[in-house]
């Protein structure tokens, strides 16, 4: 098994277990948002009595890091699962024009587009990443609810753009 196949792997391992907690922390946050209304009634009756008494367990108060921790494995899904897409050449792309073009130009036009990915990665992703995770490690600045460095999650833009 080469290098780059075991970190497609690896990625692939990471995009999907970033996925699962992302599902499992929606799922959290909706649960808790439709089940703690059922112990604000006086007199619950049917499925709100036998929710009443976890309505306390379940306050939103307790939830209320959710939606961002959605938010942040949503970006670094999105960033590492388009890598992903990109080495599988599964991404999304338009082809009515090249399909028309003889299989030599056909090759030509991959090629191309190939090089400005390679390019958007590397200057956009990669060193556009990388200076903005150096600026907000340096401004220090933190994340609202969860209180982790927002460096540490702008981190996916170098990192897919390394995959890419």
């Amino acid at each position: 098994m080469t290098v780059r196949l075991r970190l497609t792997r690896a990625l692939e391992f990471l995009c999907a277990g970033l996925l699962l907690s992302m599902v499992i922390t929606v799922t959290l946050q909706v649960l808790v948002r439709y089940l703690a209304p059922f112990g604000a009634s006086a007199n619950p009756t049917g499925i709100a009595a036998i929710l009443a008494p976890l309505s306390h367990v379940i306050a939103p108060k307790y939830f209320f890091w959710t939606d961002e921790l959605a938010g942040h494995l949503l970006m670094w899904v999105s960033v590492l699962g388009s890598s992903l897409a990109v080495q599988k050449k599964a991404h999304l792309g338009v082809d009515i024009i090249t399909m028309r073009l003889s299989p030599q130009r056909q090759r030509r036009f991959e090629q191309g587009s190939a090089l400005l990915v390679i390019l958007f990665s590397f200057f956009v992703m990669v060193l556009g990443g990388a200076v903005l995770v150096k600026v907000q490690w340096e401004l220090g600045q933190r994340s609202a609810s969860l209180g982790i460095r927002l460096a540490l999650i702008y981190l996916a833009l170098p990192i897919g753009g390394l995959f890419n």
